[in-house]
């Protein structure tokens, strides 16, 4: 963390220490936790930068401050406290191309502050509000972030997606093969209201850059051996779609194998 920094207990925001250049390796230690030779006594240690000092975990630049504690899992993790629409700068980047109309980006922006919104609100329990993968939405700090991305969230700051008043979840994809699905059907969670009902969708194909374009249909290959070993089958003979959406999107899928029979398998769960 090669910055001025203050450290305090993210409890009770107690002052610890403060100093500059705090590198080394983070880990939990009985006493509390260790960055590189310095140990601070607290459950949650807080890191706050100096006005213009930037924090970085594993090489990658964050703004806002720092707050690492045990997770439920016994390990150390890390959360970044960050503004909305700053946390939006780190995440157009990783989530949609520069080089798209600035129409669309903007688009993404409130999708995925309406995104944010919900899912926060969401984690009222949690210490966290959002993760930085896949899982919610990729997010990479301040390496990512570009000057364009700043004033796309800017130019966009506190517009949210709504229906009937109140925001909703709303979901997006890279690519949606011809025709999106319904947002609650397919991922079995939020609301089945008509925002989040498939369309068509003629611009997937036509906007995906070179490298991308065999996401738009793709096929995949596997050894039977190993689908029967996924599934926990034995002598798989058919796989059949079940009740497929507008779009095609099978939720479900019928196999036919032996001795067992017919077998409905629920996609939701894979």
């Amino acid at each position: 963390l090669p910055c001025a920094y203050e450290a305090r207990d993210a409890d009770d925001n107690r002052f610890l220490s403060r100093g500059y250049s705090l590198e080394g390796v983070l880990a939990l230690d009985a006493r509390g936790i260790r960055v590189g030779n310095l140990c601070f006594r607290a459950r949650r240690l807080r890191l706050v930068p100096s006005r213009d000092g930037v924090l970085a975990l594993n090489g990658i630049p964050y703004a806002g401050e720092m707050v690492f504690q045990r997770g439920s899992d016994g390990k150390l993790s890390a959360i970044n406290l960050v503004p909305i629409e700053r946390y939006l700068a780190g995440v157009l980047p990783c989530e949609i191309h520069a080089d798209w109309p600035a129409e669309a980006q903007k688009a993404q922006a409130v999708a995925a502050r309406t995104y944010a919104v919900v899912r926060r609100a969401g984690r009222a329990a949690e210490p966290y509000d959002l993760t930085d993968d896949v899982m919610d939405q990729c997010y990479q700090g301040r390496a990512r972030e570009t000057e364009a991305s700043r004033r796309i969230a800017q130019s966009t700051a506190g517009l949210v997606l709504a229906y009937r008043h109140r925001p909703f979840m709303a979901y997006y994809s890279a690519v949606c093969g011809g025709h999106t699905g319904d947002g609650g059907k397919a991922l079995d969670r939020g609301p089945r209201i008509p925002p989040l009902l498939g369309r068509p969708c003629p611009y997937c194909r036509k906007g995906l850059p070179e490298d991308k374009q065999g996401f738009h249909r793709w096929r995949r290959s596997a050894p039977l051996a190993d689908l029967e070993k996924a599934l926990g089958i034995r002598s798989l003979l058919s796989v059949r779609p079940l009740s497929p959406d507008a779009g095609g999107h099978a939720c479900k899928v019928l196999l036919v194998c032996s001795p067992e029979g017919i077998r409905t398998v629920d996609m939701l769960a894979f």
